[in-house]
């Protein structure tokens, strides 16, 4: 949850009432009630509530009460779909450390670290304060289509990254219905109908006019509905006691250990054998102690990245809520500090992937647009400042990996992008100036502690092998490790964790392995969907 409340601007707009024109709306009165209401809120304890409805039909409730001055906050989350009304977790937050309640007990953590048990939970709370009109001077471009009981209902343009992502959304599905007609599902058509009306009309803003209060906005695939705003003058401060439990303590300091057994890891908790999830969110895990938390971004959901100097850092692709892009972001792990990176590079695609260079002043990562072929474009990211420079063609690629002498990039390049064809896998090696030279036949490639040696899978064969950055060489490791993939190498080039496919269940589990021995360890036993493990 952010700290201050969110401020939101409107611009000067007539109303067109369907049956001819109005007077002109008086934003000065606006303006007026929505900051009156917003100091009312930062001085008041206050409770509300928010109903977020998600594309699949269900709502998330979020039943809020802030205590205005002192800064202390409760939420308790509620999943309602058709007959069930689930409580799923309540957080309170006090001196910037969340108490955090769910089926699995009471939990202590500090802000945004915790793994909560529904990917929904953060999506949600990122949309859990009140916004107010306090400015008259944006939303430039907005229409106006009336009020009714006093809720002004207005159309706000999108911003141009999000239009970009639907455009290029909207042509896939174009392709795809050219190429592959029985493939077009009545979902689909339904979100190609909602992106072209949003597109040409903006998305619908209602306004209570009398506090100044936005009280429902978003788009049919995430639409916020926030009411019952109430104020107490005179605080009741037990609805934010946690003396009632005791907490198991997850809220240290997870850089103070031996910061060479931390792992990043994606997990879904909800992911089964019948339910496959797939919305998976950082995690950072010790594997001496098994513990985990969440990676700290503040915001819905992450995918891992690659650790920084020190390993006190990270970097992870952050979605953003606003523009639905997945974009880079420094997290520093000791402060919870958040720090965008690439500018206004990244304010559409999907970044994924990312690879420190060897003096740990620059990261590779790809950028994948919806568009009319699979390929992303590569980056280079300089830490320092965040600057971004685009490198090379677009390309299907993936596993970037810096060489030692910091000038070549190993990856795995694929041709044959045709939707109805598999792929054809090779190892490639790239220059600084994007030339891109292919190895041989093989996926998921990934430099071992030499940054000399390639370990990849044989695409014939799916068992595992290391070769020399000219792809010769070729030696196949232990058994081949049939059944692992998406292998990631410790900081001491001594160990590997993969994902293994677990025949019991179906479900792949995360593996520790030692490089001059046989067998493997199971890293945990929590349930789940678990996936993409970075290690270094």
């Amino acid at each position: 949850m952010r700290s201050a409340i969110f401020a939101f601007t409107f611009h000067v707009l007539l109303v067109s009432a369907a049956l001819g024109e109005t007077p002109a709306f008086d934003v000065a009165a606006l303006v007026t009630a929505g900051k009156a209401t917003q100091q009312k809120l930062n001085r008041l304890q206050a409770s509300w509530i928010v109903d977020t409805t998600l594309s699949n039909g269900a709502v998330v409730q979020m039943q809020m009460a802030h205590s205005g001055k002192s800064g202390n906050w409760r939420v308790i989350f509620r999943i309602i779909n058709g007959p069930m009304n689930l409580e799923i977790v309540r957080i309170t937050s006090r001196d910037g450390l969340w108490y955090c309640s769910d089926s699995r007990g009471h939990y202590k953590y500090r802000a945004y670290e915790l793994p909560a048990e529904s990917t929904a939970v953060y999506l949600c709370l990122d949309r859990s304060m009140p916004l107010f009109i306090t400015d008259a001077t944006a939303l430039d471009g907005g229409k106006t289509e009336g009020i009714k009981d006093g809720i002004l209902t207005i159309r706000q343009p999108l911003e141009e990254g999000l239009i970009t992502t639907m455009r290029t959304a909207m042509a896939s599905l174009d392709k795809l219905r050219e190429q592959a007609p029985q493939a077009i599902t009545p979902e689909s058509e339904a979100m190609y109908a909602m992106m072209r009306d949003s597109i040409a009309n903006g998305q619908s803003t209602l306004i209570d006019t009398t506090t100044g209060q936005v009280v429902e906005y978003g788009n049919l695939k995430l639409r916020t509905r926030v009411h019952s705003l109430k104020f107490l003058e005179q605080s009741d401060e037990s609805v934010f006691d946690v003396s009632i439990h005791k907490w198991d303590d997850f809220s240290d300091d997870p850089t103070v250990g031996d910061v060479n057994e931390l792992l990043m890891i994606g997990h879904d908790p909800s992911g089964s054998p019948n339910r496959r999830g797939g919305d998976v969110d950082g995690r950072l895990m010790d594997l001496k102690t098994g513990r985990f938390r969440r990676i700290p971004y503040k915001g819905p959901a992450m995918s891992v990245g690659c650790f920084l100097p020190g390993r006190t850092s990270v970097i992870v692709s952050g979605m953003d809520a606003a523009s639905g892009s997945l974009r880079p972001f420094l997290i520093d792990l000791k402060t919870g500090d958040n720090r965008a990176l690439g500018g206004t590079e990244f304010n559409q695609g999907f970044c994924l992937g990312a690879d420190l260079s060897p003096d740990g002043k620059t990261v590779v990562l790809g950028k994948f647009t919806p568009g009319s072929d699979l390929g992303s474009q590569l980056y280079l990211v300089d830490v320092a400042s965040g600057n971004a420079k685009p490198i090379g063609k677009r390309q299907d690629t993936a596993f970037l990996n810096w060489t030692a002498d910091g000038k070549h990039i190993v990856l795995v390049h694929r041709e044959n992008l045709a939707m109805d064809k598999p792929s054809r896998n090779s190892l490639a090696i790239m220059d600084m100036d994007g030339h891109v030279n292919i190895l041989r036949r093989g996926n998921w490639p990934i430099l071992l502690k030499d940054r000399t040696t390639i370990f990849f899978e044989d695409d014939e064969t799916h068992l595992w092998h290391t070769c020399d950055l000219n792809g010769q060489n070729v030696k196949q490791f232990q058994d081949g490790l049939p059944g692992h993939f998406y292998p990631t190498v410790s900081p001491d080039g001594k160990r590997m964790i993969f994902m293994r496919k677990n025949n019991s269940d179906r479900m792949p589990v995360p593996v520790e392995i030692q490089l001059d021995q046989p067998g493997s360890r199971l890293v945990t036993k929590v349930p789940g969907l678990w996936a993409t493990p970075a290690w270094r």
